[in-house]
């Protein structure tokens, strides 16, 4: 066996156990915003350079519009999904180009039922991108609708800095905070799809947590060893699922201050402008992420995107929440 031919079967084998890999097909939920016009850059780089069939709705929030511009919104997104989709097309040139991409523009009254019937028909991944994308440490009562609705994995993508003013053209400068979890390898996967279909650059962190130090120097010296021999290997392995796409990912270790603000230092040190990151979402009506989700959605200056394996779990109503919800 060929080298070529040998590394081709082991991507391929790897392809068959990933998340990304999974992904038969991509629902995106997009408005005319800065967020909106980033999520549908991101899904068709993902989706040309993966060959994924894709259905974008282009929801219409703004009914107080001209229905000339409103037109003119939804064709401004069915464009920058058919030259991103181009563009990850040329990632990878050895797989035969997809033409099942379709746009829906036209949702006149935008609400969850439009994703619920949709994700009847079989989608692996919901991607959203619309403003406002949050409320203070939780997101829009819309977003978390839709979610619910979806009922699968879904990402929210939030435009900053140029993504705000220019949404095509740059490459991705990635960074993605790795633990070795599922919910950190689905980010990672998403992380190199987006690094290689825009020929763009990936750094992995690793935070170790500076808690509980150990009282002897001997404790002190394993639980350094261990730590680190750990960190290699969570880092080791995004290195590996890079290396099969060309994308050579840089990794990186910090055990300083809290998880969030190790984050937000090695961004505004890599100058990086995307931070994906893998989240769970805390059961409640509300769609919430947690204490470190949450300060990085406020304090990150660059664009986020965040991917989460399942929908929130709703609280069951009990007499007492029913009667503070009544009063």
């Amino acid at each position: 066996m060929q080298p070529d031919e040998a590394a081709r079967l082991e991507r391929e084998d790897l392809e068959a156990r990933g998340f990304v890999s999974g992904i038969e097909r991509l629902l995106v939920a997009v408005d005319a915003s800065p967020s909106g016009q980033f999520a549908s850059r991101l899904a068709g780089l993902l989706a040309g350079a993966r060959r994924i069939p894709t259905t974008v709705i282009h929801f219409d929030y703004e009914a107080g519009g001209s229905r000339a511009e409103r037109d003119r919104q939804a064709l401004r997104t069915k464009a920058m999904v058919a030259e991103s989709v181009e563009a990850g097309e040329e990632a990878d040139p050895t797989k035969p180009r997809t033409d099942t991409i379709d746009v829906a523009t036209r949702v006149e009254k935008p609400t969850e039922e439009a994703i619920v019937a949709e994700a009847k028909k079989g989608y692996g991944l919901l991607l959203i991108g619309r403003e406002p994308a949050s409320e203070g440490s939780t997101f829009h009562e819309q977003i978390t609708r839709s979610v619910i609705g979806f009922g699968g994995p879904f990402s929210i993508a939030i435009a900053r800095g140029v993504d705000r003013e220019r949404t095509t053209g740059t490459r991705l400068d990635i960074l993605v905070p790795i633990s070795g979890n599922p919910v950190s390898r689905r980010a990672a996967e998403l992380a190199v799809a987006l690094a290689h279909a825009s020929h763009g650059s990936l750094t992995a962190l690793h935070i170790t947590s500076s808690r509980n130090r150990p009282r002897s120097w001997q404790h002190r010296l394993g639980a350094a060893l261990a730590s680190a021999s750990s960190a290699d290997a969570i880092i080791r392995e995004v290195v590996r699922l890079g290396d099969h796409y060309g994308i050579e990912v840089k990794g990186a270790v910090r055990s300083i201050g809290t998880p969030q603000d190790a984050i937000l230092h090695h961004l505004h040190q890599g100058s990086h402008n995307l931070l994906v990151m893998g989240v769970s979402p805390r059961p409640g009506d509300q769609l919430f992420f947690g204490e470190v989700p949450a300060e990085l959605l406020e304090r990150a200056e660059c664009s986020v995107l965040f991917i989460a394996g399942e929908p929130p779990t709703p609280i069951p109503e009990t007499p007492a929440l029913a009667r503070d919800r009544a009063r």
